[in-house]
């Protein structure tokens, strides 16, 4: 996480952008990227220690809704799918996000 951050730039992303500007480096153009930013103001990056359970809860939530939409929708465009007019229905949302399997670098959605 830390080394996506550091050579994370905030252009284009408005709240990142913010954020630079907030840590000072805005009026420096020759930084480009987070590193050089905080390397410049002397800031030492750290990640907190719930960063990765944060991440691993997103995965597993899109791959619970990836799986959801493709049991709905089969090989169509999600556009052209009833399920894009409708909603996603929670209880069986919740079945396929309890169905993933976290091992490794892998995720697993059980039928």
């Amino acid at each position: 996480y830390i080394n996506f951050f550091r050579k994370l730039s905030p252009a284009g992303f408005t709240f990142l952008e913010e954020y630079w500007e907030y840590l000072g480096c805005a009026e420096h153009y020759e930084l480009k990227y987070f590193g050089e930013c905080f390397d410049h103001i002397n800031y030492t990056l750290k990640q907190e220690s719930y960063v990765p359970f944060v991440i691993d809860a997103v995965r597993v939530l899109a791959r619970a809704i990836s799986k959801y939409i493709s049991d709905d929708c089969g090989q169509k465009e999600f556009h052209r799918c009833d399920l894009s007019t409708s909603r996603f229905k929670g209880d069986r949302l919740q079945k396929y996000y309890r169905n993933v399997s976290l091992s490794g670098a892998y995720y697993t959605v059980a039928p």
